[in-house]
């Protein structure tokens, strides 16, 4: 649909080239003078229609910088983000179930080289963000060389400091645990964390 739009804006302005043209001669005046007219009303009208309807405009895909990032803040709307970074988000997937949608961005300049960004809106306000490799840095062997963690003193609040430790930017809203449903083996917990 952009494409056609855009070739018979051409077009248009061709006309109204050609009305233009058209003025010098003393015997076309009159006709030209209605070519470009209508060709300049149409392009208005194709302008007009597109800003506010359409919307076919090349908004530039933008990165997020760890300074971006720190200013965006929850309860924003996504124009409002796109103001801080430039542009629009690289991918963009809603939730058909609810009001919600997610939008993905690149990392720049951050911590690692493949960062990511991830904002969350419910009801067109940001409800959640999060990143990966911007502004903290991943590291995956900690977590992935123990498996179990004795939290038996008072687990809560070492599940509180292990979200702390490895979870950048996440909160802990409530903490569910489970005595004994773990293994087979005494004081091994299941914890369900709300972030």
């Amino acid at each position: 649909m952009a494409l056609f739009i855009s070739i018979f804006a051409a077009f248009m302005l061709i006309g109204a080239l050609i009305g233009v043209l058209m003025l010098i001669p003393v015997q076309t005046r009159k006709a030209g003078l209605r070519l470009a007219l209508f060709c300049i009303i149409i392009l208005l009208s194709i302008s007009l229609i597109n800003n506010f309807f359409l919307k076919y405009e090349n908004e530039p895909v933008a990165t997020i910088t760890p300074e971006e990032y720190k200013k965006i803040k929850e309860g924003m709307t996504y124009d409002e983000v796109k103001k801080i970074v430039g542009g629009k988000a690289k991918s963009e997937e809603k939730i058909d179930d609810y009001s919600s949608t997610d939008y993905d961005f690149d990392g720049e300049d951050g911590l690692e080289s493949h960062a990511a960004v991830s904002l969350h809106f419910v009801d067109g306000k940001l409800s959640v963000k999060s990143e990966y490799g911007l502004i903290t840095k991943s590291d995956q062997s900690e977590l992935d060389n123990s498996p179990y963690v004795d939290v038996t003193d008072n687990p809560e609040n070492k599940i509180r400091e292990l979200v702390n430790e490895h979870l950048h930017n996440v909160s802990v809203e409530d903490i569910e645990v489970n005595q004994d449903l773990g293994t087979e083996k005494k004081d091994q917990l299941i914890a369900l964390v709300h972030l």
